[in-house]
């Protein structure tokens, strides 16, 4: 499959491109469930969620969302957590209730367990959002995840460690996290990659040139029969010239 790559203006844009989608998503399938991931790229994608569902209000009672990954062992009212980042960034201003939205708690086999059954219970996500670590892991994958590992608790490598460490107060980065597996991701209906800043160049350029191999576990992605890759200008930076200037748009 041919990855379909759509290149922006700036952060701002790409947040207003994402969001309209994740709407539209909402509001024409009002029982889907939606696959959703958290980070600094996020942020203003939910921001401008939040702020387009305000203005135009949509049906949200039987949505269903669920996240591809989380620290272990944080508890959901650690400001650290991914339980936190979403309700504080998503799901506090739009009136999705708990029932509706599933992180992962926990550790070993009773969350791996868990996190399964919220899958079956919750279905296929019809839409899933990712982002891209630095060393081309999606979700927590790392590289030399197996393409058919599902979910799993990972042993998080220095580097992800390293490119998270902002995020923490302290500056400890926890060591272990549980993912939905590469497996779980590739079910996705459809997925929307999101990368922005100069920041995150090179590996968009690895991840365009990459032959499929799980060294590289975004590659799994040139597989799956429906991706679109959205960039601003500068994570696009290093794509071919022609990749540039071809699918560059713009969006308001």
């Amino acid at each position: 499959m041919v990855m379909n790559f759509k290149i922006f203006e700036n952060e701002d844009t790409v947040a207003n491109y994402v969001a309209n989608i994740l709407r539209k998503q909402m509001n024409d399938n009002p029982t889907s469930t939606i696959g959703l991931a958290t980070g600094k790229t996020m942020v203003p994608i939910y921001k401008q969620l939040v702020d387009e569902i305000k203005e135009h209000p949509v049906d949200m009672s039987q949505l269903k969302f669920i996240n591809v990954d989380e620290y272990v062992d944080l508890d959901p009212s650690n400001k650290e957590s991914f339980a936190y980042f979403m309700k504080e960034k998503l799901y506090s201003q739009v009136n999705v209730l708990e029932h509706q939205s599933f992180i992962p708690t926990g550790s070993g086999e009773e969350a791996v367990k868990q996190f399964n059954e919220k899958l079956e219970e919750f279905g296929t996500p019809v839409l899933q959002l990712l982002g891209i670590g630095q060393n081309g892991h999606i979700g927590f994958n790392e590289p030399g995840t197996s393409f058919d590992e599902g979910v799993h608790v990972v042993n998080l490598s220095e580097e992800t460690k390293s490119q998270n460490k902002d995020q923490f107060a302290d500056g400890n980065v926890p060591t272990k996290a549980i993912t939905m597996g590469i497996k779980d991701i590739m079910k996705s209906r459809e997925i929307i990659l999101v990368a922005t800043g100069q920041h995150k160049a090179n590996i968009i350029r690895e991840l365009y040139d990459a032959k499929v191999t799980e060294k590289f576990p975004a590659s799994i992605l040139k597989e799956h029969r429906m991706v679109t890759v959205v960039l601003d200008k500068e994570a696009a930076s290093e794509l071919p010239q022609d990749i540039q200037s071809y699918y560059y748009s713009q969006y308001s």
